[in-house]
């Protein structure tokens, strides 16, 4: 019955059946042919090196800048805020305060795990 289910698993039980314990497995090697298009496609992204010079990072639009005017429009509202004695206001301005401390937790959280990243990247090397 045993070799009945291992056959099916694995169509071959010649190791087994001379009762020896120790089984040596024989591997195959997979070799597909190569795809050329693939190749040319890493050969070019090889050869097409980025512009990583800190005048072209720095023209690129900063990916901060939504926290800078998320920032703008909460001081705005504050200073709106202390001269107004609308309670609409005071919602308004809490609203605003609660965004910008949520979108910057999360640009806080975000820079923290790539600089993790980046660190275990540069220890496996």
């Amino acid at each position: 019955m045993l070799e009945q289910v291992a056959t099916g698993i694995s169509g071959d039980l010649s190791a087994f059946s001379g009762g020896n314990s120790t089984a040596e497995i024989k591997a195959s090697p997979v070799v597909t042919p190569i795809n050329q298009q693939d190749a040319q496609q890493f050969q070019q992204a090889l050869e097409n090196k980025p512009n990583l010079s800190v005048g072209a990072i720095a023209n690129k639009s900063h990916p901060l800048s939504h926290l800078a005017s998320l920032e703008a429009d909460a001081m705005s509202k504050l200073q709106n805020l202390s001269t107004s004695l609308n309670p609409g206001d005071y919602m308004k301005t809490a609203r605003s305060l609660s965004a910008y401390q949520l979108e910057s937790l999360v640009a806080v959280k975000v820079i923290a795990k790539s600089t993790q990243a980046l660190e275990k990247l540069t220890n496996l090397q």
